[in-house]
């Protein structure tokens, strides 16, 4: 009986009843001496744990495995044998003699024999691969959903095209995301029938790759946190990945291209299996490699491009479930594009909506002015006809009594201030008179600086009683507009008037004219006291008057006058430095129009 047997039979154990036991158990079992030399091991042990130069463990020591050097477990045996300290659930990572990965449970306990104190030591293996193996397919899928979750959420914070294009670039290439080495972004250009490459992310230098990835890897950081970063490098496109992006024409009658089989079937696929059945030669040609992926970008039925994805520097394989995960991504970044789509065709709607109200609201407007200028024209032809025969019969027998009377009558003043107040009714009437409707203007070519002359002159006498000074500054190169002169001196004379009313002081008056384009422009300038801001925008409104003894008509009729020229007239204004009044005007006929 060999020593090894002696081992075993002190303890009341023989081989041959132990095999019968656990020779064929689905564990391993092995038993030790306490040195370390194993004495028995089942047919488990001897598959799994032996080698192919040694097959059968028995008569080995156990510290000569090489699959248990530098490995916790072997300072687990060593406390053992030395300690009697027994151990269980000490998992180990294994390669067995047919090259499968293994995962390995160990368990093991002293046994003494009372009456001699010898010792063996029992082992048992169990194979844990499956569980193992479920282990790490659910925390891989916990990933995959995870990257999911992320690249979704950092889709769905924007609607701006580009942001979404490469964000899709990122998540397919980067770490935190699927982890491609290298990605291209063919888009569908409907006008040509072509997938077109619009975008590439990666590098075909390998250093380049290694020393990116070790930085990110380093900082330890989220999808969203690696955007910014990885972001701003993506935009430093590699110049092989350019070149390869510039060449990516593919017409979508080529029914045998890869690229073209996959967005037409509406199914991602791995060009290493599909070599034989399409056409891919001339593609991987142009990307080095012919290990590649394919993800169609489909929402909805409408084809908005593909997604092409390899590992031309690591030449890690395309799995079955990295196709899979490719195509998830690419349905949530078809979804992403096809609503920063919707948003743009909302936002262009809703501008052109504001577009219509603004128009509607400008033409309201305009309704509602013609509307009220009928009224008052209206209003104004019937007032004016009915007074202006008793305000002249009034005004001649008031003016003719004055002349009569001696100037040292009692009654002479109200003579006088009567005649003056019928003078002042009759001015009003001749203003009122105005919004009665016209004839069509008389557009000829005349002087502007002509027409502000003449209408100075009319307002001579008030402007010298009010102490204000003229300073002109007028264009010579105006030519001749198209302009009625006698309504445009109209329209002067009331701006002026209303510059002159504002400097009771006296002051200055500023007129200027110069050409700029088609247009002429003229800006009158007085030194008065400023209009408030919240007067500012009923300056023009009929009626609208701050000054007592005024009709509120002036600026009214000069920006009736002005529109009726195809001008434009408006006004600024500053607390204590005046009002400047500008006014343009065509300097063809219709320009405006």
């Amino acid at each position: 009986m060999t020593t090894l047997a002696k081992s075993l039979k002190f303890m009341g154990l023989d081989v041959d009843c132990l095999d019968r036991l656990v020779g064929k158990a689905p564990v391993g079992v092995f038993v030790c001496t306490g040195e370390g030399r194993i004495c028995y091991a089942n047919e488990f042990s001897n598959k799994t744990l032996g080698r192919k130069e040694k097959p059968i463990l028995i008569g080995v020591d156990f510290f000569d495995l090489e699959w248990i050097r530098n490995t916790q477990l072997q300072g687990k045996f060593t406390e053992l044998l030395n300690d009697d300290r027994p151990f269980q659930d000490e998992l180990l990572e294994f390669e067995d003699p047919a090259g499968r990965e293994l995962h390995l449970s160990f368990k093991a306990f002293p046994l003494e024999d009372r009456d001699t104190g010898q010792k063996v030591f029992v082992c048992f293996v169990q194979d844990c691969s499956e569980p193992a193996r479920l282990k790490s397919n659910l925390k891989d899928r916990l990933r995959e959903l995870s990257i999911i979750n992320e690249i979704s959420l950092a889709l769905s914070t924007t609607l701006n095209t580009e942001q979404i294009l490469e964000t899709i670039l990122i998540g397919a290439t980067c770490g935190q995301g699927l982890g491609f080495n290298r990605v291209f972004l063919l888009l569908l250009d409907e006008s040509q029938n072509l997938l077109v490459g619009k975008m590439g992310l990666g590098t075909s230098d390998p250093q380049e790759a290694g020393r990116i990835w070790e930085e990110l890897s380093k900082r330890k950081l989220s999808f969203d946190q690696v955007l910014q970063p990885y972001g701003e490098r993506a935009r430093q496109t590699d110049m092989e990945v350019e070149r390869i992006v510039e060449n990516l024409k593919i017409s979508m009658e080529d029914d045998e291209n890869i690229l073209v089989h996959a967005v037409k079937k509406r199914t991602p696929l791995n060009s290493e299996e599909h070599l034989e059945r399409v056409s891919a030669s001339s593609l991987a040609e142009l990307l080095g490699t012919e290990s590649f992926a394919v993800a169609p970008l489909v929402s909805k039925d409408k084809v908005r491009g593909v997604i092409i994805a390899d590992n031309l520097i690591t030449s890690k394989p395309i799995t079955d479930e990295g196709i899979k995960l490719l195509q998830i991504f690419a349905s949530q970044a078809s979804v992403a594009m096809e609503n920063s789509e919707l948003c743009g065709e909302l936002t262009s709607q809703v501008k052109k909506l504001e577009a219509a109200n603004k128009a509607l609201a400008q033409n309201t407007e305009k309704m509602i002015m013609i509307e009220k200028f009928s009224t008052i024209g209206q209003i104004t032809s019937t007032v004016a006809h009915q007074l202006r025969n008793p305000m002249t019969i009034i005004g001649g027998f008031a003016r003719s009594l004055t002349k009569k009377v001696n100037s040292d009558d009692p009654n002479y003043h109200s003579l006088e201030t009567i005649a003056e107040q019928v003078e002042r009714m009759e001015d009003i009437l001749n203003r009122l008179s105005d919004f009665t409707p016209k004839p069509k203007m008389r557009l000829q070519e005349g002087s502007l600086n002509q027409a502000i002359e003449d209408s100075l002159n009319l307002l001579h006498k008030e402007l010298a009683e009010a102490q204000i000074a003229v300073t002109r500054d007028l264009a010579e190169d105006l030519g001749f507009l198209p302009i009625d002169a006698e309504q445009l001196q109209v329209a002067l004379v009331n701006v002026f008037r209303n510059c002159i009313q504002a400097m009771a002081s006296g002051g200055e008056l500023k007129v200027t004219t110069r050409a700029s384009g088609n247009e002429a422009k003229i800006e009158i300038k007085d030194k008065g006291p400023g209009i408030p801001e919240k007067e500012m925008k009923h300056i023009f409104d009929p009626f609208y008057t701050t000054r007592e003894n005024a009709d509120g008509l002036g600026l009214t009729i000069a920006s009736e006058i002005v529109k009726n020229h195809s001008g434009r007239i408006w006004a600024e204004s500053r607390k204590g430095e005046g009002t400047s009044v500008f006014i343009n005007l065509p300097m063809k006929r219709g320009e405006y129009q």
